[in-house]
């Protein structure tokens, strides 16, 4: 299968591009400040960063699938469905519907702040008021950041995903760099932090309500506000929001027992591993970006032919920039964390962690691509029932490793969960939608088997000659893998390498 050219257009590689750039700068300066903040706040008080980006990963569950419903309904109407009118009823609906459910979070979140802080996390050393402000402050700075995900959705929706990815890198900026400058010189406290974070935030969110204000379709007559038209796309925001609950329960439900089951100093080393490993995840936004809202006009409009293109391409891409990620972790973690975090030893053994994590985590990034086909497609029963599957399976294994306190056991489970996924329901999907899966898996496969190859070899000349990993021999060997996965990829051959090796030896015999 031999991929057209136009499918990817000038227009989609211009989002890509800068939603790549944006989210490997986030990806990267959060990647990068997190040693830095363990250093000045200390591992205990770390733990509470890491509780903090658990609980904004919960609240997911109060979406309950309005934030991508929102999304396709622009993008349908971008595709010449519906009016102008009607789009923008609903939005204002949608609006009302994230500012009530924010506000009451908050309340429920201040409520429980004092009980969380005694008796769910075991702090050790930080004193307990610190905690509890701390808590309070989360309450606060949590539901602004889901309110946000509704104004992204609209920006992202009318495909702005420049100033998008524009407007990522400068809070991003302010939210993990400028926070350094009050942690050194003003107070490294853990109320401190979150005191700046709410700052930010609350820029952000009048940012973007400006900004998609501008974006809302104008129509004639006064702006209503129609339940109904939320109530009409009830169906589909629900098939959605349940799958996000699901999801939710499988990506955070073991970081939530872990919060209780380990210490907090424990919990900031774990925190760690889990941000490391959430490079993965980090890698596959931009495509989700990019290519959701592409994959969804592109069915609306019944190119289905383009649709699968648009797949095999984006998703061996995504293969080549993630594996020699995987492997650089699974066979050089300790290296890596000790080169990240500067020789902290007493974080090294959470390096089985990260390894396990970021396995898990490629898998997810690459069966996510049978979410956009069942997506575009309006059909998810198949990513529904997968899911209740697999959490089915999943929940006992983790209340197992909580019981038993162990995370690697945890991260083991995640790792297992969705590489069974991949394998059984990534071809399930592509055939019931384009037929003939097996050379779109196998081309998948391949390149994890090279991978393990050269990692391998790599490792045993590492081992051989007793060469010190540092921050540059870390760079060539994922360059080599690098090299390795693309010239193994038939898509990445043929859309990149030897269109730029002609254009290169092109331009050297026109001297």
């Amino acid at each position: 299968m031999r991929v057209g050219k136009f499918v990817i257009g000038d227009a989609i590689r211009v989002n890509i591009a800068f939603n790549m750039v944006a989210q490997f700068y986030v990806m990267g300066v959060g990647f990068l400040m997190a040693p830095v903040y363990l250093q000045y706040m200390g591992k205990e008080a770390y733990g509470l960063v890491g509780f903090f980006t658990m609980l904004t990963a919960w609240f997911v569950l109060l979406d309950v699938g309005m934030t991508p419903t929102v999304m396709r309904e622009i993008a349908i109407f971008r595709g010449g469905e519906g009016s102008a009118t009607g789009l923008r009823n609903y939005l204002s609906a949608c609006e009302i519907i994230f500012w009530g459910v924010a506000s009451v979070a908050a309340i429920v979140l201040l409520w429980g702040a004092g009980w969380a802080a005694t008796d769910w996390l075991k702090a050790e050393t930080l004193p307990s008021y610190e905690v509890i402000s701390s808590l309070q402050l989360m309450a606060i700075i949590i539901p602004i950041r889901w309110t946000s995900g509704y104004y992204k959705a609209i920006v992202n929706g009318y495909e702005k995903q420049t100033v998008l990815a524009l407007l990522n890198i400068a809070f991003s900026s302010a939210r993990f760099l400028a926070i350094i400058l009050i942690l050194r010189y003003i107070s490294n406290s853990p109320v401190s932090f979150f005191v700046y974070q709410l700052v930010v935030s609350l820029v952000e969110i009048f940012t973007l309500v400006a900004i998609s204000r501008r974006l809302m379709p104008r129509a004639q007559g006064e702006r209503k506000i129609h339940w109904r038209s939320v109530g009409d796309k009830l169906g589909a925001t629900l098939a959605i929001g349940i799958s996000g609950t699901i999801w939710v329960f499988l990506t955070q439900f073991d970081k939530l027992l872990m919060s209780s089951t380990l210490t907090l100093k424990e919990y900031g080393a774990y925190s760690l591993a889990v941000t490391a490993a959430s490079a993965l995840g980090a890698i596959n936004a931009p495509f989700n970006q990019a290519i959701l809202p592409r994959m969804t006009k592109l069915f609306a409009a019944g190119d289905k032919h383009a649709g699968e293109k648009l797949y095999v391409t984006a998703s061996h891409i995504l293969a080549v920039i993630s594996i020699p990620v995987i492997a650089m972790m699974t066979l050089f973690g300790t290296d890596l964390l000790s080169v990240w975090t500067h020789g902290n030893s007493s974080i090294f053994w959470a390096a089985p962690i990260m390894a396990l994590y970021s396995v898990g985590n490629f898998f997810v990034s690459v069966h996510s691509f049978s979410y956009y086909l069942q997506y575009a497609s309006g059909n998810l029963k198949i990513h529904f029932f997968a899911h209740v599957a697999m959490l089915t399976a999943i929940i006992p294994c983790y209340l197992i490793a909580a019981h038993y306190g162990s995370p690697v056991t945890a991260a083991g489970t995640w790792a297992c969960a969705n590489a069974l996924y991949f394998l059984i329901i990534c071809p399930w999907v592509y055939d019931r939608i384009f037929g003939n899966p097996f050379r779109m898996m196998g081309g998948l496969i391949t390149l994890g088997v090279i991978a393990i190859i050269c990692g391998l070899l790599i490792a045993r000349i590492v081992e051989y000659f007793a060469v010190v990993v540092n921050l540059p021999v870390i760079f060539i060997v994922y360059f080599i893998l690098l090299l390795a996965c693309g010239l193994s990829s038939f898509v990445v051959r043929e859309r990149i390498i030897f269109p730029t090796l002609q254009h290169a030896f092109g331009r050297i015999s026109q001297r």
